[in-house]
C-alpha cells in the first residue's frame, strides 16, 4: 500500500513518516514544501506521477495568532490546500485523511462530541471548520488537540525547543496557566493507520483524557533528562501576554469514545513517552536525528 504524506517534515508529518515506514507493508512517499497544496495542478501532478493509495495531509498553518494576521493565506493552507488534496486524490482513487483541531470549539462547555457542531472563536477555528465542513463526506478527519513528541525531521515543536534551551543553558519563560490534553503524535500514527484499514469518512475526534500545563509537562521533561527545576533557569508565567486570537480560557476534551469503540483505547503514559523519547534523543548525535528522517 502506497501512502503519501504531505507535510512530512513538521512533527506530525516527520512521525507519520517513520511510523508507516516501519511497517514493511507500506511504501511511504514523503512531500515536504516543495510542494505547495495551495497550488491544484502541483498536487494533482505529484498524485498523478506516484499513485498512491491515500493522501495524508500534515500541512498546517497551526498558529492562532499567525491566521490572525495572514488570513488568505490561513484559508489558503487550511482550507484550499486540504480541498486540493482531496479532489486531487479522487481523480486517481486515492483517499484522503486531515486533521482538524479541538479549536474548532469555543470551550463553553467541558467535553465535545463529533455530533456538536463547531463554534470556533478565532479565524484559525473557523479555517478548519470550513475544512470539515466541505470534506467530512469524502475524506476521514481527526480532530486533535495539542501534540507533543519529537519533531524527527527539524529542530522545531514544544519538546524539541525545551530540550535544547535546557542542554544550552537559554531562560525558559513557561506559563502555568491554560491546561491542554497533551496527546502523543504516535498515538495519533496508530490511529491514523486502524482508519486506513477500515476507512470510513467522517469526522473523528481523537484525544488524551490527561490533561497538563506547560509547565508541567516541562517538569517531566526535566525528570527525563535527570534534572530538576533548580538545574535551570525557568521562569514561571501566569497568562500574563496578549493574545492576537480569541482562544478558549476554560478545560474542555474531546470525547474519543467513537474511536475508542472500533479501536480500543491506543494512547500512552507521558511519563513514559518522554522517558523513552529525550533519553533516545540524547543517545544520537542531533545531526544523525535530523538525517534519518529521509
Amino acid at each position: 500500500m502506497k501512502i503519501m504524506i504531505f507535510g512530512s517534515n513538521g512533527l506530525l508529518g516527520s512521525n507519520l513518516y517513520r511510523y508507516f515506514s516501519l511497517i514493511p507493508k507500506y511504501r511511504v512517499i514523503p512531500i515536504d514544501k516543495s510542494i505547495d497544496i495551495r497550488d491544484f495542478n502541483a498536487v494533482l501532478g505529484i498524485i498523478n506521477k506516484e499513485n498512491p493509495d491515500f493522501c495524508i495531509n500534515a500541512v498546517a498553518m497551526s498558529d492562532p495568532d499567525s491566521c490572525e494576521l495572514d488570513p488568505k493565506k490561513a484559508l489558503d493552507i487550511n482550507y484550499i490546500g486540504a480541498m486540493n488534496i482531496t479532489n486531487a486524490g479522487l481523480k486517481f482513487n486515492a483517499q484522503s485523511i486531515h486533521f482538524s483541531s479541538d479549536y474548532v470549539y469555543s470551550g463553553v462547555v467541558k467535553e465535545y462530541w463529533e455530533s456538536d457542531l463547531p463554534d470556533p472563536l478565532q479565524f484559525y477555528g473557523k479555517t478548519k471548520m470550513a475544512m470539515e465542513n466541505s470534506l467530512q463526506a469524502k475524506s476521514v478527519i481527526l480532530r486533535i488537540p495539542f501534540l507533543y513528541g519529537i519533531n524527527w525531521a527539524k529542530n522545531s515543536g514544544f519538546v524539541n525547543t525545551v530540550y535544547h534551551k535546557i542542554i544550552n543553558k537559554i531562560p525558559l519563560y513557561i506559563s502555568d496557566q491554560r491546561r491542554r490534553y497533551f496527546t502523543w503524535v504516535w498515538d495519533v500514527c496508530k490511529y491514523v493507520e486502524q482508519l486506513i484499514n477500515s476507512f470510513e469518512v467522517g469526522v473523528y475526534n481523537l484525544s488524551n483524557n490527561d490533561n497538563y500545563s506547560k509547565y508541567e509537562v516541562v517538569e517531566k521533561i526535566l525528570k527525563a533528562m535527570k534534572l530538576t527545576s533548580d538545574d535551570i533557569f525557568m521562569v514561571i508565567e501566569g497568562h500574563t501576554y496578549i493574545d492576537l486570537a480569541n482562544r478558549p480560557t476554560d478545560l474542555y476534551k474531546l470525547n474519543t469514545d467513537l474511536l475508542f469503540k472500533k479501536f480500543g483505547n491506543l494512547f500512552s503514559n507521558i511519563d513514559i513517552v518522554l522517558n523513552a523519547e529525550i533519553n533516545a534523543f540524547i543517545d544520537l548525535d542531533e545531526k544523525d536525528v535530523f538525517d534519518q528522517a529521509y
